[in-house]
């Protein structure tokens, strides 16, 4: 077997996931905290839309690129939130979800000696990518009490002429942190000067919370060549399952893409892409996105309230996404021996921190995606439990 796989470990995340469904499929009712997967219906006209384009026959090939319909429609919303154009025909792949976006990058990009910056806590499949394509992944640990916000100058600290790309997700998964507009700049700048790309992941950009400000790293760079755009609407619009991310970016680097994009994917599934870009052309497209944002506040909220009650977490409130980072104490136990205890005890499912960097093991991730009632049965069998140990 190839060393690299041999070496890989598993996704932790869905370690957990795992997990929770061999325990559920044993009969025990278990909590899921630990997966970003929007429980939230999408409108009946969306699903009329996938039901037109089959009743029209369009389940065929389509261009690599994706329907051409669906990249006019995310290069004009991209326009409308940032002023930055994309053209539909050169700058933008539609992806089988953002994570083959994110592999797509990786393999056209990196090569062996090159190096991958990525502020921690991050999404696992960011270091994991990266050293598929052969690069050494540079982690930097963001601090906790300063809310997970990144310190440009640590960032230049571990710059290197083999510094190839710098990976951004805003906002970020797994603390809820947006990146204030002081800083995009200045990572901007650093890009520019020394020459590497900034991967954007911005799958989160509709989930913002209390008014908090979210700038795009597209309205920042403007022009620059120096820009991977990454998006999804996985989770903008509950579709996690239908697998539809994409990725702008200059014309030169968009055609290396789409090379390695023909022999990944091919191209994404030709229903899906008529369904969503017809719905987001809709007159119910607004009122959808507005509700939706409004019970995830809730959900957010919920947690914002009560979280102090459950004893033993401290946390700083997620300013974006959809999860919770608290850091949590007990019995000396690391986060993943913490996460199976609760699971196996409580049958209540969260991420270890330690799968988000390996200087997080006092962290947990809890996801808020699932409904109100989840997340206060959740609250109330952690609250139980750490009241239960106080008074042992």
């Amino acid at each position: 077997m190839y060393n690299f796989a041999r070496n890989l470990p598993a996704s932790g995340i869905r370690k957990f996931y795992d997990l929770a469904n061999s325990l559920q499929k044993q009969g025990h009712d278990i909590l899921h905290m630990e997966i970003g997967r929007p429980v939230w219906k999408i409108p009946q006209q969306m699903k009329d839309f996938l039901n037109e384009a089959m009743n029209n026959d369009i389940y065929h090939y389509m261009d690599n690129r994706g329907d051409r319909l669906l990249r006019e429609v995310l290069c004009n919303n991209i326009y409308t939130k940032t002023k930055k154009k994309y053209n539909p025909d050169t700058e933008i792949i539609v992806t089988t979800g953002a994570s083959e976006g994110l592999a797509m990058c990786a393999l056209a990009l990196l090569g062996h000696d090159d190096e991958v910056i990525i502020p921690e806590p991050a999404w696992p499949h960011y270091k994991a990518v990266a050293e598929l394509a052969g690069a050494k992944a540079i982690t930097v640990d963001l601090p906790s009490d300063q809310d997970f916000i990144i310190d440009p100058a640590e960032i230049r600290k571990v710059i290197s002429s083999k510094t190839k790309m710098l990976v951004l997700n805003n906002p970020n998964n797994p603390t809820g942190a947006v990146q204030p507009k002081k800083v995009l700049q200045e990572l901007a700048n650093l890009a520019e000067k020394h020459g590497f790309y900034i991967l954007a992941d911005e799958v989160y950009d509709h989930f913002i919370y209390d008014n908090n400000c979210f700038i795009s790293m597209a309205e920042i760079m403007g022009s620059s060549d120096r820009l991977i755009y990454l998006n999804s609407l996985s989770k903008t619009y509950s579709i996690t399952g239908w697998r539809v991310g994409y990725v702008c970016c200059n014309p030169i680097l968009s055609d290396a893409f789409n090379k390695i994009h023909q022999y990944l994917t091919v191209c994404g599934v030709s229903t899906v892409h008529y369904a969503v870009s017809k719905f987001i052309q809709s007159d119910k497209n607004a009122d959808f996105l507005s509700k939706m944002i409004q019970e995830f506040s809730r959900r957010r909220n919920v947690w914002a309230e009560n979280i102090h009650s459950c004893g033993n977490f401290s946390y700083s409130p997620p300013s974006g996404a959809f999860y919770l980072f608290p850091r949590f104490s007990y019995a000396g136990l690391n986060s993943e021996q913490f996460c199976e205890y609760m699971l196996s005890e409580e049958h209540i499912c969260m991420v270890p921190g330690a799968v988000f960097g390996a200087g997080f093991d006092d962290h947990v991730r809890i996801s808020f995606s699932g409904t109100i009632d989840t997340q206060l049965k959740a609250q109330k069998k952690l609250m139980s439990f750490f009241n239960k140990i106080k008074g042992a």
